[in-house]
C-alpha cells in the first residue's frame, strides 16, 4: 500500500530532496538563499516567516521555487542526481502541486515552472546557456518585524 501524497509530506520530501542537492552543489549562493527562504516558510519552528513582496499567495511562490529547485537539482547532478525512484516522486509531488494551487498559480509563475522544467529536461538547447549562469529575477522578502531583501529568483 502506497502513501497519498499531501501537502505535509511532499513539502517534508521537497526540503530533503533540496537539501541533497545543496549537498551535492546543485544551486549557486544567492539560489540557496533563495531556496532556504522557501523551507522556512513552511516550517513551523521558524516564527519569522518570509513573505514575498510581489505574490498575492506567498504559499505558491515558496512552492514554486521548491519545484523549481528540485528541478535544478536534477538537471545539474550528474552522477549524484537523484536515483530513479526518487525522481519518479518528486515528479508525483510536481503533479500534486499543479492541482493543488492550480487556480491560484498565475500564468507568470506557470510559465516560469515551465521554463524551468525544460531548462532541466534539455540544457544544452540554449547555445547561450552556461551551466554555471543563471537568469534571475528580483523577489522582495519581508519579515513580519518589516524587515525587508530582495533576493534574486
Amino acid at each position: 500500500m502506497s502513501t497519498q501524497i499531501n501537502r505535509k509530506n511532499s513539502i517534508a520530501v521537497l526540503n530533503n530532496s533540496i537539501r541533497m542537492g545543496q549537498m551535492n552543489g546543485a544551486f549557486l549562493l544567492r539560489e540557496a538563499s533563495l531556496l532556504k527562504d522557501a523551507l522556512d516558510f513552511f516550517d513551523d519552528n521558524v516564527k519569522e516567516k518570509p513573505t514575498f513582496d510581489t505574490a498575492d499567495n506567498p504559499e505558491t511562490v515558496a512552492v514554486s521555487l521548491l519545484l523549481q529547485g528540485v528541478q535544478k537539482a536534477q538537471a545539474h547532478g550528474g552522477e549524484k542526481a537523484y536515483s530513479l525512484d526518487d525522481a519518479a516522486l518528486l515528479h508525483k509531488i510536481h503533479e500534486f502541486w499543479l492541482k493543488e494551487l492550480g487556480s491560484s498559480v498565475n500564468q507568470k509563475e506557470r510559465r516560469s515552472a515551465k521554463a524551468a522544467a525544460s531548462a532541466a529536461r534539455d540544457p544544452a538547447s540554449d547555445d547561450d546557456n552556461d551551466e554555471d549562469e543563471v537568469s534571475v529575477n528580483t523577489v522582495s522578502l519581508r519579515s513580519k518585524k518589516g524587515k525587508a531583501k530582495e533576493i534574486g529568483v
